[in-house]
């Protein structure tokens, strides 16, 4: 990994942690082994730090998504199981993807005092995953899988108790596995009782 990327990783991992407004460019710099002058060789300050990771993580949010949205376009039939690997599926390729993870971290952190992060947080964490949970329901009620209701309640009703859940567990770092375990448990559970609910 080069200096740039050491950077980038440590940072993002300090403003998960403390924050972005309480981590220095000297706190970075330590962490990463060099000094403050050698991190402006790279960055042109902390902000331009931060910009870098935002743009990254919505790239790397802009292709999960699609990467969702071409798995939708193929389903054909849906069976219980699936549909619960599907869930474990998306909630382990983005909300626990160590990358995303962090950065959603930082995001709440920051909104309570920062416009931009608010709405990237809204629009990642809340908007979006409801829009494309919404065209999925439209897809297996169908095929016949899931009930004939308003797809976007019936998006909510399955997507809140999953944020509830992510934000319980998943956002901090202490007894992480633990966490991890008792995240998905819930999950596994919570998918049981929708399909109860909600499938035909």
């Amino acid at each position: 990994m080069d200096t740039k990327e050491q950077i980038l990783e440590t940072s993002l991992s300090l403003f998960a942690k403390k924050g972005y407004v309480a981590t220095s460019v000297r706190d970075i710099g330590k962490y990463v082994g060099i000094k403050d002058s050698s991190l402006y060789f790279h960055f042109k300050n902390k902000q331009a730090i931060m910009e870098s990771l935002k743009d990254k993580f919505i790239e790397r949010s802009n292709m999960s998504v699609e990467n969702i949205r071409q798995g939708i376009q193929k389903i054909t039939c849906m069976k219980d199981e699936i549909f619960l690997n599907v869930t474990i599926g998306y909630i382990e390729s983005y909300l626990m993807e160590p990358f995303i993870n962090k950065f959603i971290r930082v995001l709440i952190h920051e909104q309570g005092d920062n416009k931009e992060s608010r709405n990237l947080y809204q629009e990642w964490c809340i908007r979006n995953p409801v829009v494309f949970q919404t065209e999925l329901i439209i897809k297996l009620q169908e095929i016949g899988f899931l009930k004939k209701m308003d797809p976007k309640y019936l998006a909510e009703a399955y997507y809140s108790p999953i944020f509830l859940y992510f934000n319980e567990h998943m956002t901090y770092d202490e007894e992480i596995e633990k966490q991890k375990k008792q995240f998905l448990n819930r999950v596994q559970n919570h998918v049981n009782l929708y399909l109860k609910e909600y499938e035909v």
